[in-house]
């Protein structure tokens, strides 16, 4: 069965309240095997029916509907959740911004009904995709921090497989990445981590590159230390800042050194780094081998 999807706005079903208007109703096969149901609903409750005979009803904070009609959110969703090829029921719980929630309800060919699924009541805007028969999540807890996570089913039960964690460390003082997959043999494991500035942090959310330099360039700007400033770095060099000099980009790279100081080096998309000493100006840096000099001011 391929994937199958029905709903209607609940703009409808605020009109049944009215004096003469009419209850919208969608009428909708399961699947195979399965009845054909018609689905309609007003004043808190989800009605199912298979002809005239009523097979559930289920209720519904009313209080949503205003939110529905502001934000034309659909109230009621069908769609096969669990890829067993038996339409399933999505009922609206929150329209938030920008987290969704859904009451979810499976369909049981046993009973003939729908059956409310907590795990998957538990996710935030939830994507189904039949065609890899996995869901795909996101949630923002707040303004620094988001988690993105893919699960599939397995043998009954909703499974996480893999985990991005973006957020803010208080005590570093750094904004986060932080990945996670599920190995062969079942457990989750760490994939990667990475710590970054503002500056850093941006070009990630626009590019989905999380700013690094190469090895090459690391050296380079090594032995520029030691030979213009009498020091070696001491650590890695954090991203502080994008720009231009002499009209290509740069990135300006922050590496504290062995003497307890700081140098900021920038590097151009052309190749060139320079060498930027504060209020006493840019300067190119020039390498000839393993000699090092500094160069003419930069604009």
């Amino acid at each position: 069965m391929g994937r199958k999807t029905w709903a209607w706005m609940v703009v409808a079903a605020l009109g049944c309240t009215a004096a003469g208007a009419e209850v919208r109703a969608l009428t909708v096969p399961v699947g195979p095997g399965a009845p054909t149901v018609t689905v309609t609903h007003e004043k808190g409750t989800v009605e199912v029916k298979e002809g005239d005979s009523l097979i559930q009803k289920i209720s519904y904070d009313q209080e949503i509907e205003g939110d529905l009609q502001e934000s034309g959110v659909d109230l009621v969703q069908g769609e096969d959740m669990n890829f067993d090829g038996f339409l399933d029921l999505r009922i609206t719980e929150s329209v938030g911004v920008p987290n969704a929630h859904y009451a979810c309800l499976l369909w049981n060919h046993k009973t003939k009904k729908f059956e409310k699924n907590e795990e998957l009541g538990g996710l935030s805007n939830p994507e189904f995709d039949p065609e890899t028969k996995k869901i795909k999540t996101f949630e923002h807890a707040r303004a620094t921090d988001n988690i993105y996570e893919e699960y599939e089913w397995r043998e009954g039960t909703l499974t996480v497989l893999w985990r991005k964690i973006q957020g803010y460390d208080d005590e570093r003082e750094r904004f986060f990445v932080r990945e996670e997959r599920r190995k062969e043999g079942g457990e989750m494991v760490q994939e990667s981590e990475h710590y970054m500035t503002e500056a850093a942090l941006e070009i990630y959310l626009e590019t989905g590159e999380i700013p690094l330099l190469d090895e090459a360039l690391r050296g380079k700007i090594a032995l520029a230390a030691k030979a213009l400033l009498g020091a070696d770095l001491a650590g890695e060099g954090e991203l502080h800042g994008v720009g231009s000099r002499e009209g290509q980009p740069v990135r300006a790279w922050v590496f504290p050194l062995t003497k307890g100081e700081e140098a900021c080096f920038e590097t151009s998309s052309g190749g060139t780094i320079y060498l930027n000493k504060g209020d006493g100006g840019t300067f190119a840096v020039h390498f000839d081998g393993n000699a090092v000099t500094l160069g003419e001011k930069a604009d």
